[in-house]
Protein backbone atom coordinates (compact mmCIF):
# COMPACT_ATOMS: atom_id res chain seq x y z
CA UNK A 1 0.00 0.00 0.00
CA UNK A 2 1.11 2.56 -0.87
CA UNK A 3 0.45 6.04 0.53
CA UNK A 4 1.20 9.67 -1.09
CA UNK A 5 2.90 12.12 1.47
CA UNK A 6 3.03 15.40 0.50
CA UNK A 7 6.04 17.74 0.20
CA UNK A 8 7.09 20.13 2.93
CA UNK A 9 5.98 23.11 0.97
CA UNK A 10 2.98 21.88 0.57
CA UNK A 11 2.30 20.89 4.01
CA UNK A 12 3.65 24.66 5.09
CA UNK A 13 5.49 24.00 8.19
CA UNK A 14 8.03 26.61 9.07
CA UNK A 15 11.49 26.40 10.87
CA UNK A 16 11.32 26.42 14.46
CA UNK A 17 14.32 28.18 15.24
CA UNK A 18 13.11 31.35 12.93
CA UNK A 19 10.84 32.44 15.61
CA UNK A 20 12.08 32.98 19.15
CA UNK A 21 11.10 34.78 22.36
CA UNK A 22 13.14 36.82 25.13
CA UNK A 23 11.95 36.48 28.44
CA UNK A 24 11.18 40.53 30.61
CA UNK A 25 14.29 39.74 32.95
CA UNK A 26 16.64 39.27 29.84
CA UNK A 27 15.52 42.57 28.70
CA UNK A 28 17.73 46.02 29.10
CA UNK A 29 15.05 47.55 30.46
CA UNK A 30 14.30 45.04 33.17
CA UNK A 31 18.10 44.75 34.24
CA UNK A 32 18.35 48.11 34.53
CA UNK A 33 15.32 48.97 36.49
CA UNK A 34 17.13 46.63 38.67
CA UNK A 35 20.81 47.78 39.08
CA UNK A 36 18.72 51.43 39.90
CA UNK A 37 16.23 49.49 41.82
CA UNK A 38 19.06 47.91 44.16
CA UNK A 39 21.39 50.86 44.72
CA UNK A 40 18.57 53.11 46.13
CA UNK A 41 17.76 50.02 48.25
CA UNK A 42 21.47 49.80 49.20
CA UNK A 43 21.89 54.25 49.76
CA UNK A 44 18.86 53.89 51.83
CA UNK A 45 20.51 50.94 54.17
CA UNK A 46 23.74 52.84 54.57
CA UNK A 47 21.50 56.01 55.05
CA UNK A 48 19.79 54.37 57.84
CA UNK A 49 22.94 52.63 59.43
CA UNK A 50 24.74 55.74 59.68
CA UNK A 51 21.40 58.03 61.22
CA UNK A 52 21.04 55.08 63.54
CA UNK A 53 25.00 55.04 64.64
CA UNK A 54 24.78 58.90 65.21
CA UNK A 55 21.68 58.59 67.34
CA UNK A 56 23.70 55.78 69.45
CA UNK A 57 25.65 58.42 71.28
CA UNK A 58 27.30 58.10 74.55
CA UNK A 59 24.80 58.90 77.30
CA UNK A 60 26.33 61.27 79.48
CA UNK A 61 25.89 61.05 83.40
CA UNK A 62 23.59 63.35 85.25
CA UNK A 63 26.77 65.61 86.42
CA UNK A 64 28.33 64.80 83.73
CA UNK A 65 25.10 66.21 81.54
CA UNK A 66 24.85 69.34 83.74
CA UNK A 67 28.23 70.22 84.01
CA UNK A 68 28.03 70.55 79.87
CA UNK A 69 24.69 72.14 79.89
CA UNK A 70 26.28 75.06 82.78
CA UNK A 71 29.29 75.24 79.98
CA UNK A 72 27.19 75.61 77.10
CA UNK A 73 25.16 78.44 79.56
CA UNK A 74 28.00 80.28 79.99
CA UNK A 75 29.32 80.19 76.42
CA UNK A 76 26.07 81.53 75.06
CA UNK A 77 26.53 84.64 76.50
CA UNK A 78 23.24 84.06 79.02
CA UNK A 79 25.62 85.51 81.65
CA UNK A 80 24.20 89.24 80.90
CA UNK A 81 21.89 91.48 83.10
CA UNK A 82 19.69 91.80 79.55
CA UNK A 83 19.86 87.74 79.50
CA UNK A 84 18.86 86.74 83.43
CA UNK A 85 14.98 85.76 82.53
CA UNK A 86 16.61 83.27 80.40
CA UNK A 87 19.41 82.67 82.50
CA UNK A 88 17.46 81.81 85.41
CA UNK A 89 14.86 79.74 83.47
CA UNK A 90 18.35 77.60 82.21
CA UNK A 91 20.01 77.52 85.19
CA UNK A 92 16.67 76.16 87.26
CA UNK A 93 16.03 73.76 84.40
CA UNK A 94 19.72 72.60 84.61
CA UNK A 95 19.62 72.08 88.46
CA UNK A 96 16.43 70.82 88.50
CA UNK A 97 17.17 67.90 86.25
CA UNK A 98 20.31 67.26 88.01
CA UNK A 99 18.46 66.74 91.09
CA UNK A 100 16.29 64.63 89.33
CA UNK A 101 19.16 62.49 88.02
CA UNK A 102 21.20 62.37 91.69
CA UNK A 103 18.23 61.99 93.56
CA UNK A 104 15.64 59.69 91.58
CA UNK A 105 13.02 61.61 92.01
CA UNK A 106 11.23 63.09 88.83
CA UNK A 107 11.58 67.07 90.14
CA UNK A 108 11.77 68.63 86.48
CA UNK A 109 7.68 69.65 86.34
CA UNK A 110 7.74 70.86 89.55
CA UNK A 111 7.65 74.80 90.35
CA UNK A 112 10.48 76.67 91.98
CA UNK A 113 8.46 77.14 94.84
CA UNK A 114 7.65 73.08 95.35
CA UNK A 115 11.45 72.85 94.48
CA UNK A 116 12.00 75.13 97.45
CA UNK A 117 10.05 72.67 99.33
CA UNK A 118 11.36 69.53 97.93
CA UNK A 119 15.60 71.16 98.49
CA UNK A 120 14.38 70.87 102.45
CA UNK A 121 13.67 67.26 102.18
CA UNK A 122 17.46 66.19 99.89
CA UNK A 123 20.38 64.91 102.22
CA UNK A 124 22.48 68.07 101.64
CA UNK A 125 24.88 70.38 103.90
CA UNK A 126 22.43 73.10 105.40
CA UNK A 127 24.66 75.40 103.66
CA UNK A 128 23.94 73.81 100.34
CA UNK A 129 20.04 73.88 100.72
CA UNK A 130 20.37 77.53 101.08
CA UNK A 131 22.10 78.17 98.31
CA UNK A 132 20.01 76.21 96.16
CA UNK A 133 16.47 78.04 97.90
CA UNK A 134 18.05 80.78 97.06
CA UNK A 135 18.77 80.10 93.53
CA UNK A 136 15.16 78.79 93.31
CA UNK A 137 13.62 82.08 94.70
CA UNK A 138 15.87 84.68 92.33
CA UNK A 139 14.51 82.85 89.68
CA UNK A 140 11.08 82.76 90.63
CA UNK A 141 11.62 86.76 90.90
CA UNK A 142 13.78 87.17 87.60
CA UNK A 143 11.71 85.02 85.32
CA UNK A 144 8.02 86.17 86.63
CA UNK A 145 7.98 89.35 88.37
CA UNK A 146 10.90 90.92 85.93
CA UNK A 147 13.08 92.06 88.51
CA UNK A 148 16.75 92.48 87.77
CA UNK A 149 19.39 90.43 88.11
CA UNK A 150 22.61 91.60 89.81
CA UNK A 151 26.06 90.93 87.66
CA UNK A 152 27.34 88.70 90.54
CA UNK A 153 25.19 87.23 91.86
CA UNK A 154 24.02 85.65 88.51
CA UNK A 155 27.77 84.87 88.40
CA UNK A 156 27.73 83.45 92.07
CA UNK A 157 24.54 81.20 91.16
CA UNK A 158 26.33 79.92 87.79
CA UNK A 159 29.20 79.10 90.01
CA UNK A 160 27.45 77.37 92.66
CA UNK A 161 25.77 74.99 90.21
CA UNK A 162 28.83 74.67 88.54
CA UNK A 163 30.08 73.38 91.56
CA UNK A 164 27.71 72.05 92.93
CA UNK A 165 27.66 69.09 90.29
CA UNK A 166 31.31 68.84 90.22
CA UNK A 167 31.38 67.92 93.82
CA UNK A 168 28.81 65.53 93.14
CA UNK A 169 31.30 64.37 90.04
CA UNK A 170 34.04 63.43 92.46
CA UNK A 171 31.68 61.72 94.68
CA UNK A 172 30.68 59.28 91.90
CA UNK A 173 34.28 58.91 91.46
CA UNK A 174 35.62 58.12 94.97
CA UNK A 175 32.29 55.76 95.50
CA UNK A 176 33.34 53.95 92.14
CA UNK A 177 36.89 54.06 93.02
CA UNK A 178 36.12 51.92 96.42
CA UNK A 179 33.52 49.50 94.39
CA UNK A 180 36.37 48.25 92.17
Amino acid sequence: MNIPTPETEQLQLFDNYGLWHVPFWQKLWFIILMILLASVFFVGAVFCLMKFMRSKKKKRSGWQQALYDLEQLKKNGLLSIAQSSSFYAKLTSILKQFVSYHYKKDVCSYTDQQMIVYVDTIDLFEEQKKKLEAIFSAGELIKFANQDALAQQMQDDWQFAFDFAKTHKELNEKKHKKDV
